[in-house]
């Protein structure tokens, strides 16, 4: 369908007018066109307004680009629009209550499942302290002299590797009745 966009065809376009009244003026304003009037008279207000848009119309067709000017959205499919609208708000509303329900409904589940896995991990790692100490002992008393040995060695080459660690942390233990010094503190008592 190819309408002759001409000035009396957009002239015959029905766009929303949007009525205001301050101060003894009424405003009338076309959001579409961004074409505002006001006078005292509403008739004469009217009259300016359908004026202002045919000089909008003659304007835009003069500089060859009518096809820029926003022609009016019918009644039915704004309502359709605004329609849609709601009824998604609405759905969108209903998923969120829903969601809320189920993780409110599964928080003791989640709760008791979460504590249930830290009980177990707890006896798990209490067990393994509990044990160790026996375990170490039987692995100790099982070598031969020689193992032992190689044992002592390679313990005492981990020990000497870890020392200069083991005396940094003594240094910020021992730092005034047991509290953790920053490193510049240990830095510049060590400078002195």
């Amino acid at each position: 369908m190819n309408k002759q966009r001409d000035l009396e065809y957009f002239l015959k376009l029905n766009y929303s007018v949007i009525l205001r009244k301050e101060n003894g003026f009424y405003y009338l304003f076309i959001p579409d066109l961004s074409i505002i009037v006001e006078d005292r008279d509403l008739g004469e207000a009217y009259t300016k307004l359908e004026k202002e848009k045919e000089t909008y119309f003659r304007r835009i067709i003069e500089m060859n680009a009518g096809d820029t000017i926003k022609e009016p959205t019918p009644i039915l499919l704004r309502k359709k629009i605004s329609l849609d609208l709601i009824m998604f708000s609405i759905k969108a509303l209903i998923i969120a209550i829903i969601f809320a329900v189920v993780i409110i409904a599964s928080q003791p589940i989640l709760d008791s499942f979460i504590s249930h896995e830290l009980m177990t991990l707890r006896l798990k790692a209490k067990t393994l302290m509990l044990e160790l100490p026996a375990k170490v002992d039987a692995k100790l008393k099982s070598l031969t002299p020689e193992q032992k040995q190689a044992f002592r060695l390679q313990l005492r080459n981990m020990i000497q590797e870890a020392k200069p660690f083991i005396n940094e942390l003594q240094l910020l233990w021992n730092n005034e009745g047991g509290k953790i010094s920053a490193p510049e503190d240990i830095i510049n008592r060590d400078n002195k």
